[in-house]
């Protein structure tokens, strides 16, 4: 039977950690919330991998005399979309999580 399991707690307390042992242990998967905007990033830049979108997010970006971090970046085009559709984040988890239930997979 499958499960639903939510991590949740500060930044850096291991939860990532432990939803990394968890799938190599049990056949789960891990789905972040951050997950479809990364993805969203990540199409918007082109990027083919998602170690492009971290190199992003540790970055600083130049634009004239204006200068922005990539971490800062994200956040902005996160909420834009979020500006536009208050759910559509929400939406792509749901059926990330609805399909791995009905795959009998659980979800971390």
């Amino acid at each position: 039977m499958p499960y639903l399991i939510g991590l949740v707690g500060e930044a850096g307390v291991g939860k990532d950690t432990f939803a990394s042992i968890a799938e190599d242990l049990y056949d789960c998967e891990t789905i972040a919330y951050a997950d479809p905007m990364k993805q969203a990033v990540c199409r918007l830049f082109g990027f083919d991998e998602i170690e492009q979108y971290d190199q992003l997010k540790r970055s600083s970006l130049t634009y004239g005399d204006r200068e922005i971090s990539g971490r800062d970046l994200c956040v902005t085009i996160g909420m834009a979309y979020r500006d536009a559709d208050p759910d559509y984040f929400k939406r792509i988890v749901e059926k990330r999580v609805l399909l791995n239930a009905l795959n009998g997979k659980t979800t971390i």
